[in-house]
């Protein structure tokens, strides 16, 4: 099917020609399938139609994962490779830096998103790392907001996300899943 802002086009109405004769389905059954393609955000995204967040804008996730590069920057050649380190003076005052960058990254982070944004950029963590059904993902949230608010963990969860090295590739995979296309390019090379 060609994007759904073309659906008004000579292209459209050849496709759906095509399909209609090749699956031998009535207009009914053919408005039928398209409505089913569109009940989900990630079959939506395959048309081309973007679904918004419920609480993240997509500046909200793009200025958290600037936050996170802070203390996972893009490491060059060599230092992708695992290796032996010495804990020598320099090493251990990095060390300590880090701790004291990550503290002002989480007071900031949570300091701009509240409970809501915070259980859905989880949400959005957890969908693009274990590949589950888009379908899910609000239902997912919602429990995220119950979870983290019942354990008042708000800290502890803004440590955790910011602590994976994997925080930046698996929110981008979530908003191709989640139908945040624009998105998903803005996050692409950060």
């Amino acid at each position: 099917m060609p994007r759904r802002d073309s659906w008004n086009s000579e292209l459209f109405d050849q496709k759906k020609a095509e399909l209609k004769k090749r699956y031998g389905l009535t207009n009914k059954k053919f408005s039928k399938a398209l409505d089913v393609i569109q009940a989900t955000r990630e079959r939506r995204a395959i048309l081309g139609v973007e679904t918004a967040l419920s609480h993240l804008s997509d500046e909200d996730v793009v200025w958290a994962i600037e936050q996170w590069r802070r203390l996972h920057p893009i490491r060059e050649g060599s230092e992708d490779r695992p290796g032996t380190v010495a804990l020598d003076e320099q090493a251990i005052e990095a060390l300590f830096q880090y701790s004291k960058e990550k503290a002002v990254v989480v007071a900031e982070i949570e300091g701009r998103l509240g409970l809501d944004k915070l259980a859905e950029l989880k949400s959005m963590f957890s969908l693009g790392r274990d590949n589950y059904y888009s379908e899910y993902f609000e239902e997912k949230s919602a429990s995220e907001t119950r979870s983290i608010a019942k354990q008042k963990a708000t800290k502890e969860v803004l440590v955790y996300l910011i602590s994976k090295t994997n925080l930046l590739p698996c929110v981008k995979h979530a908003s191709q899943k989640l139908g945040r296309l624009s998105l998903s390019l803005k996050l692409e090379g950060m």
